[in-house]
């Protein structure tokens, strides 16, 4: 069985000490997200990444927003109408993923980035899972993974679910994806980087 996050701990996702580690807003532009760009937030929860990136990319570009919990999304589109933002649309999917043919009228264009942000640990089926979104990813465009390190640590998953950078990598590596940059972030978390 995945580990799924549990809802009723949304608020941990967009705490202070959250966005001190991973510093969405430097990321997203260090990657090179830039404004007019399309996003696809996959497991955008209740917006960490959803809501600056709606930010860089500005009204000529959009964010939308893929999540399993219906009370995350609810979260997330409180959000983004108490800040009045207009380019960020929300999605349900599946543990089975996403049936693109149904949503691709709502969808304007390929995604120029990809976030797949501590969420790949939970994806039972992960090669069809990453078939699904990187046909969506534009050529040139860049897919961002957040991933716990495969180590015991205090908080996370456990170590049975975790991914280790080289068994993803070897994995992107085959849907022609090449690594761009990788870091760990701290004790807890890895990032890589790739392009189409």
């Amino acid at each position: 069985m995945a580990h799924i996050f549990n809802p009723e701990n949304k608020d941990k996702l967009i705490s202070d000490e959250r966005k001190k580690i991973f510093e969405p807003e430097k990321l997203l532009n260090a990657a090179g997200l830039k404004n007019g760009m399309s996003v696809f937030d996959v497991g955008c929860g209740n917006g960490f990444f959803a809501l600056p990136a709606a930010e860089i990319v500005g009204s000529s570009g959009s964010v939308f927003g893929f999540d399993l919990s219906q009370e995350m999304l609810d979260a997330l589109n409180s959000r983004v109408e108490e800040l009045d933002i207009n380019n960020i649309k929300t999605f349900k999917v599946s543990e089975e993923g996403i049936d693109f043919s149904e949503i691709k009228d709502q969808i304007n264009s390929k995604a120029d980035f990809i976030i797949m942000a501590n969420i790949l640990h939970e994806v039972p089926e992960l090669e069809s899972f990453l078939d699904d979104y990187l046909e969506w990813l534009s050529e040139g465009g860049r897919l961002i993974i957040i991933e716990w390190r495969k180590k015991e640590t205090e908080e996370g998953p456990g170590i049975e679910h975790r991914l280790a950078p080289k068994e993803l990598y070897d994995l992107l590596n085959k849907k022609e994806l090449r690594a761009i940059y990788s870091r760990i972030i701290n004790n807890n978390y890895y990032l890589k980087i790739l392009e189409k």
